[in-house]
């Protein structure tokens, strides 16, 4: 149970970290050379007749920005308050999305498995209920109100009284 736990949050830790990551250098790119940011206009020297168009992020600065935006986008919180801009990035985030839809609650589905474990769902929801192993020896059924004398499912006599 402990190793699924861990495998799960890896699971949601990786998808976050990955998925920020791509969306930070889609967003604002390398920044590894000397570059200057004027708006929308990226400089790459002092003299204003080599700049490029280029789009850039002005909402994310660095890493834990881009983070933060993919955390309240996979728990579908959205805020709002970072968009990505370029066409990268949003692909990027529509990526992330679907993998979240499709990745995250099948983890979480394998945990509950193993945290249930051989208990089973009908057996969980009757312990809130006062029932108990009782098996029916006719239909096999293993789960009955603590009081009952006849079988939930046949309702042959389960024991001698």
């Amino acid at each position: 149970t402990n190793l699924r736990i861990a495998e799960v949050m890896v699971t949601v830790f990786s998808i976050l970290y990955v998925s920020s990551g791509f969306l930070y250098e889609a967003e604002v790119g390398s920044q590894e050379s000397p570059t200057q940011f004027e708006g929308k206009l990226l400089c790459l020297t002092h003299q204003h007749d080599s700049c490029l168009q280029v789009e850039v992020n002005g909402a994310i600065d660095n890493f834990f920005d881009a983070f933060y935006f993919m955390v309240v986008t996979l728990t579908t919180v959205g805020f709002g308050d970072i968009t990505p801009v370029t066409p990268v990035g949003k692909l990027v985030v529509c990526c992330s999305i679907i993998t979240g839809i499709l990745y995250i609650p099948y983890q979480f589905g394998r945990l509950a498995e193993a945290v249930l474990g051989d208990m089973g769902m009908m057996e969980m929801m009757g312990k809130a209920r006062n029932m108990e192993k009782i098996e029916c020896l006719s239909c096999g059924t293993k789960l009955h109100p603590a009081d009952s004398s006849y079988c939930r499912i046949c309702g042959r006599r389960l024991r001698s009284s």
